[in-house]
């Protein structure tokens, strides 16, 4: 019968030293503060030359960098959630034709709906609601109700989704930019 003693086992200990980048902000020999940050004007992030991630302290994720106009020093904000597109009268000029009794929408806020796998979200104004006199017994029978979209309104709404997913990915790669660390910061 062995014991722990007997069967002593040692392992050797091992210190690994390890690097890590820490990026400040400076105008001319002073860091920027987070307090300083705060106080620059926020622009849209596709207006903006972005240099690093920063925190704000606000919750909001945030970029710091240069105005691609005018060089100033800017911040902006940014997300990773792709969420809906947004379909108003800016994309569509004409109401697009829903059954009555759709009920993904509301008066306020517009219809959700999926088009070519991807979730949109029209906006109230554009919903035309039509009673589609669509009916047979043993099931709903406005469960294969779908909206009515002419050529027009869906070569403006896939145009729609693709500059959001462009905008999208400028947010994805904001979000993958170095931390900052802002002077000040709590």
């Amino acid at each position: 019968m062995s014991t722990m003693d007997d069967k002593e086992q040692t392992a050797e200990a091992v210190v690994k030293v390890l690097r890590a980048e820490v990026r400040v902000l400076s105008v001319g020999s002073r860091q920027i503060t987070a307090s300083v940050a705060r106080q620059l004007d926020e622009v849209d992030l596709s207006k903006m030359e972005p240099w690093g991630r920063v925190s704000l302290g606000s919750g909001a994720r945030h970029v710091i960098g240069r105005h691609k106009g005018t060089g100033a020093l800017v911040v902006a904000s940014y997300s990773t959630s792709r969420g809906r597109t947004f379909i108003g009268t800016d994309v569509i000029d004409q109401p697009i034709k829903v059954c009555d009794k759709v009920k993904n929408s509301t008066p306020s806020y517009g219809l959700d709906m999926s088009y070519e796998g991807r979730g949109i979200r029209v906006t109230a104004s554009r919903i035309e609601k039509k009673e589609c006199g669509y009916t047979y017994g043993g099931r709903d029978p406005h469960e294969d109700c779908r909206p009515v979209l002419t050529p027009e309104q869906s070569v403006a709404i896939s145009k729609e989704i693709a500059e959001w997913d462009a905008i999208h990915s400028a947010h994805v790669v904001a979000s993958k930019l170095p931390l900052i660390i802002l002077a000040g910061l709590r």
